[in-house]
């Protein structure tokens, strides 16, 4: 399955070449992966033509509003769509239908960790926007779709080719799924508890949380 062969790709590094476990890997660093620029086809209008916008979430919606200042009234009713139904899975159990073998939690003790809050508005974020991700030919490319306050959302292409998926939501359900099933991780800095984890897909795609700089 890809998805072991995945695990073993990033895993057998460090059972080969072992290195002091205390320090965490700071900022976008992923063992295995290569973060680059994430590319986004939206429309600026319901209906209208796609182009595209690069950067994280935050900063795709800000140029939306730059080329549409009425883009939330626009998509009022796409953006309310989006959120009811993901409402409607969360009620159902967002993580009923995801093998627990697929999801990894505190990897290793070495990621840096995202504040669960950030994710959670991160997700909110993804439920404004209307397009189609994509992700480059893979192994282990990765794009940064959300990042705030050092905590942020990564999606990963294993694939060799391009990767699409429907819609935003895919990612934003595997952020959920993270926060939500996986154990948060006490700190010393101001009683904040936070998490990371890694969520994967038999078709050769994956979603990190994490801690990163932003």
């Amino acid at each position: 399955m890809k998805l072991f062969t995945t695990l073993s790709a990033v895993i057998l590094p460090f059972l080969l070449n072992p290195v002091d476990a205390s320090p965490a890997m700071r900022g976008d660093e992923i063992p295995g992966y290569k973060t680059v620029e994430l590319s986004w086809e939206v429309a600026t209008t319901p209906g209208g033509p796609t182009m595209i916008l690069n950067g994280t979430v935050q900063q795709v919606r800000a140029q939306l509003l730059q080329l549409n200042p009425n883009y939330d009234n626009d998509f009022a009713e796409l953006t309310a769509a989006s959120k009811a139904a993901a409402a409607m899975r969360r009620s159902k159990g967002v993580s009923k239908d995801v093998d627990p073998s697929h999801r990894l939690c505190d990897i290793w003790g070495r990621w840096d960790s995202a504040t669960k809050k950030r994710i959670l508005e991160g997700i909110d974020y993804l439920h404004h926007i209307n397009g189609q991700p994509h992700q480059g030919p893979g192994p282990g490319n990765c794009g940064r779709v959300s990042c705030s306050f050092d905590s942020a959302i990564i999606w990963c292409n294993d694939n060799p080719t391009t990767k699409y998926l429907d819609n935003f939501n895919l990612i934003a359900d595997d952020a959920l799924n993270i926060i939500t099933e996986c154990p948060e991780i006490d700190t010393e800095v101001l009683g904040v508890r936070t998490i990371n984890g890694q969520l994967f897909h038999d078709d050769g795609w994956n979603t990190i949380v994490k801690g990163a700089k932003c």
